[in-house]
């Protein structure tokens, strides 16, 4: 199947998924993981109709974007593990990093950011299945909590929320099984931890958070945002 075609096709697929689920399709985007790609197969991609692309490596887009510099309206993400070292040229180059997962990567990028004088929007990546071979925070950790708590303190990071994955896992909260299919805690949320059964979860993480929440908005309050 060519590209334009496959790419067509998903999108009915999300088209679909969309309606059986009572959400709106504009409400859902889709990503282009490009990582090992060529220039020349992301640019025929975004001929199709896709804007947003999530790369793995920092040094591998570094080499490639500059000749992507023309697609203007396409939009960048690091969706892989970001060694500290490279924060400074992950923020140079890219829109969004979704896969921060520690204290010290977001004092980093924070200060980077603050330097080139930009908001980067950030998720936390976390590991809800366990996999060592992924990278992420676990959901009960305390550096999950460690970056909650620190948040408000790092002004030039923007909507940091958590990125869950991988994308079929038990609920922490019920053990349910859950799907990104089936089962809307697979968007992008404050709660990592909370089960989309419960409407009300109290627990002393779920208080964090709201803690957390509440310093945030006061901030931006300060901030005139």
């Amino acid at each position: 199947m060519a590209l334009a075609e496959n790419i067509a096709h998903v999108q009915e697929r999300i088209t679909a998924a969309a309606l059986r689920s009572g959400r709106k399709t504009q409400e859902i985007v889709l990503m282009a993981v490009t990582k090992t790609f060529p220039s020349e197969q992301i640019r025929a991609a975004y001929d199709a109709g896709l804007r947003i692309f999530g790369e793995n490596r920092v040094q591998e887009f570094a080499g490639k974007g500059e000749s992507l510099r023309d697609l203007h309206d396409a939009e960048w993400h690091m969706i892989g593990h970001v060694q500290s070292n490279k924060a400074t040229k992950a923020v140079e180059i890219f829109a969004n990093v979704d896969s921060l997962d520690s204290v010290r990567l977001a004092r980093k990028l924070n200060a980077a950011t603050s330097e080139m004088g930009k908001r980067l929007p950030v998720l936390i990546e976390v590991n809800i299945g366990g996999e060592e071979a992924k990278n992420g925070v676990a959901p009960d950790s305390a550096e999950l909590q460690d970056l909650l708590v620190a948040a408000p303190e790092l002004p030039s990071l923007e909507k940091i929320r958590s990125s869950l994955g991988p994308i079929s896992a038990k609920c922490v909260s019920c053990s349910l099984k859950s799907t990104a299919e089936s089962c809307p805690r697979f968007a992008w949320t404050c709660f990592p931890w909370a089960c989309p059964m419960i409407s009300r979860l109290r627990s002393k993480k779920a208080q964090l958070v709201c803690a957390w929440e509440q310093r945030s908005l006061a901030r931006d309050r300060r901030l005139g945002a």
